[in-house]
C-alpha cells in the first residue's frame, strides 16, 4: 500500500511514546525561557542558543511530522485498493 518514497504509517501499541515526545516539545519552550528569565543562564551565547533552540525546536519538529504524515496519508489514500469512502486524494 505503499511506494518505495513513503514509508508506511506506524502505529504505536500504545500512544504514551507520541504523548511523552508530545508533552517534551510543550514544556521545553517555557522551562528554557523561564531559566533565561531567571538569569541562570548566564552568557549572552548561552542566551542566544537557548532562546533560538526553544523557539525553533518545537516549530521544525512539528512540521516535519505533519509533512510525514501527508506524505503517508496521500500514499494511502492515492492506493487503488483504499476505498473512496474511507480516503482519496484531493486534485
Amino acid at each position: 500500500m505503499t511506494d518505495d518514497t513513503t514509508p508506511p504509517i506506524a502505529v504505536n501499541s500504545s500512544p504514551l511514546p507520541d504523548q511523552l515526545w508530545a508533552a517534551v516539545r510543550q514544556i521545553a519552550p517555557p522551562v528554557m525561557a523561564f531559566a533565561i528569565g531567571k538569569g541562570w543562564i548566564g552568557n549572552d551565547a548561552g542566551i542566544l542558543l537557548g532562546s533560538v533552540g526553544a523557539i525553533v525546536w518545537p516549530i521544525v519538529a512539528g512540521q516535519i511530522k505533519t509533512r510525514e504524515r501527508a506524505q503517508q496519508l496521500t500514499t494511502i489514500a492515492g492506493d487503488a485498493r483504499t476505498p473512496d469512502a474511507v480516503a482519496t486524494v484531493k486534485q
